[in-house]
């Protein structure tokens, strides 16, 4: 019965109207903890969630960039890109986007990069060239966005 019960909880769970954007960096553990309890349907419906944000006061091209990079994360396709790290050093990545960031005034974006084999953070800011890929990648155990909030967790 208990079973049940926890069943019908988690299907009563409002998804859509959580700001998973929002959750404090202290709440990630548990945040990790109750999406690994969701129901693999319900997990699937969490990773749909759309993202907004106003784009009135954005530069065109940030916005497109950022929609791009959204449609790239629920699609759950490649995108090919240039980048430019902090030092100045450039390169061109494939990346399998995961979530998008704002921390204090810069989006991120949060990926599997193919290129290093492992997860990476990007400044949406730094990004060139960006197109999305005519592929769709699977989410594979140890590359999902709960993989990467569980190694966050450990650090």
């Amino acid at each position: 019965m208990t079973e049940v019960m926890e069943v019908q909880q988690q299907k009563a769970v409002p998804l859509d109207a959580v700001n998973w954007f929002e959750i404090p960096t202290e709440n990630l553990e548990r945040a990790a903890q109750f999406y690994e309890m969701l129901l693999p349907e319900l997990r699937d419906r969490l990773d749909a969630i759309q993202m907004y944000a106003p784009g009135f006061k954005m530069k065109s091209i940030d916005r497109e960039r950022l929609d791009l990079l959204h449609a790239a994360c629920v699609d759950r396709r490649p995108v090919a890109m240039g980048y430019m790290r902090e030092d100045g050093e450039s390169s061109r990545r494939v990346v399998r986007p995961l979530g998008l960031y704002f921390w204090g005034g810069v989006w991120t974006l949060v990926a599997w990069c193919e290129m290093r084999d492992g997860f990476r953070m990007f400044r949406v800011d730094r990004m060139s060239e960006a197109t999305l890929q005519d592929r769709v990648f699977v989410q594979k155990r140890g590359q999902r966005l709960a993989d990467f909030l569980k190694t966050v967790r450990r650090d």
